[in-house]
């Protein structure tokens, strides 16, 4: 039994609600109440009643895989009942060119293929889908309970009374258990040797090409409305709006579908976000669509030590230098790990790669009520 289904035994909410956007990918026969199972050749992924599942064709119609959750492709919607991938799966150069078509798809996903003798398991770039692995059970999972069939062995490097009670953080692809590991989202997780290798950055170059900003702006626009387009044609949306740079940008991107979009609403859980209420009220208006408010009060229910610190692993007035020496072989080996050309943006790599993985993509598998999409992909 998986640990997750042992701890909620007692509780009167339903398993299948709380983890309705989870899943568990094992070769052996599981079994997971209200969950769905999709099989390709020697794997099983079993499925939340409620999370997105495609089957994948290739291009000669040989079925490869599946994906999990909401993807949009350069063409279009990939998440529907089945999709067929522009490429062939026999061919020699079929995983690179996969990781090729990978960089253009946008959304909260996992992809599950197996193709010729390999099999892999690819995430969106930072985690969203949520992804950890037991290497020893040889299960893949959104969250370390469903990768588990043992009582969890504390991870040492944690003080979990000050995760619990000051919000510190499970970083640098830690999980609360000491042999559960978080995959690097720009790595693939290989399921013939559960190792984990990195595909993304390749060559890429990220300086602005020619110099033209402007034109780079454009097709960030461009492409960014194309996929709010995709899934509001597919999904329910909703879209939170405040007075952040982030917020306003989204909302202009989804301007001309605005009209597809279900709800535009803001949250309102302390003085700050009181007033991102107001300022998402007035841009709501003067895009004429309605605003709804969600007030909390309405329910009762030296350089890498600064890096280390902005992890998040215990909050910033509990670092220390012991803390910083505990986590830095951790954090050194990411940064080995960083191809050339990403090292001048280490910065921005570590927030893809380490911070947003252990905070969106621990979290997000948990929120149960909604299939949250986060804007950095």
């Amino acid at each position: 039994m998986f640990e997750a289904l042992r701890l909620w035994e007692d509780r009167l909410f339903k398993f299948g609600e709380a983890f309705r956007y989870q899943y568990v990918i094992s070769r052996e026969q599981e079994d997971v109440p209200s969950f769905s199972k999709q099989s390709t050749q020697d794997w099983n992924a079993y499925v939340g009643k409620d999370l997105p599942v495609t089957r994948l064709l290739d291009n000669k119609g040989h079925k490869i895989g599946y994906v999990l959750g909401i993807a949009v492709g350069p063409d279009g919607q990939i998440t529907c009942e089945q999709s067929t991938l522009p490429l062939d799966a026999s061919a020699p150069g079929f995983w690179t060119a996969f990781e090729q078509f990978l960089l253009d798809v946008a959304g909260r996903y996992g992809f599950l293929l197996q193709a010729q003798s390999g099999a892999r398991f690819y995430t969106d770039p930072v985690g969203m889908i949520g992804c950890v692995y037991d290497a020893e059970g040889q299960r893949v999972a959104a969250s370390p309970l469903m990768a588990l069939k043992r009582p969890v062995i504390p991870n040492a490097n944690y003080d979990f009374d000050v995760i619990e009670k000051h919000g510190g953080k499970l970083s640098l692809f830690h999980t609360v258990d000491a042999r559960i590991r978080r995959l690097n989202p720009n790595y693939f997780l290989d399921l013939n040797s559960f190792e984990e290798v990195r595909f993304w950055p390749a060559d890429e170059n990220f300086s602005v090409v020619d110099g033209d900003v402007l034109a780079t702006y454009d097709e960030i626009a461009s492409r960014a409305s194309f996929n709010i387009g995709q899934i509001v044609r597919n999904f329910d949306v909703a879209l939170p709006v405040s007075g952040g740079q982030d917020s306003r940008l989204l909302l202009a991107f989804s301007q001309e579908h605005k009209e597809q979009i279900n709800q535009h609403y803001t949250h309102i859980n302390n003085y700050a976000t009181r007033r991102d209420a107001a300022i998402g009220r007035a841009l709501c208006d003067n895009l004429g669509v309605p605003h709804e408010i969600h007030d909390r009060r309405d329910f009762r229910l030296p350089r890498w030590e600064w890096q280390i610190r902005r992890l998040l692993i215990v909050p910033p007035d509990m670092f220390s230098a012991d803390i910083a020496v505990r986590f830095r072989p951790y954090f050194q080996a990411w940064q080995a790990g960083l191809p050339e050309n990403a090292r001048e943006k280490a910065a921005d790599f570590m927030f893809l790669e380490i911070y947003y993985n252990a905070t969106v993509g621990a979290i997000f598998p948990a929120l149960w009520r909604n299939f949250n999409i986060s804007p950095f992909n």
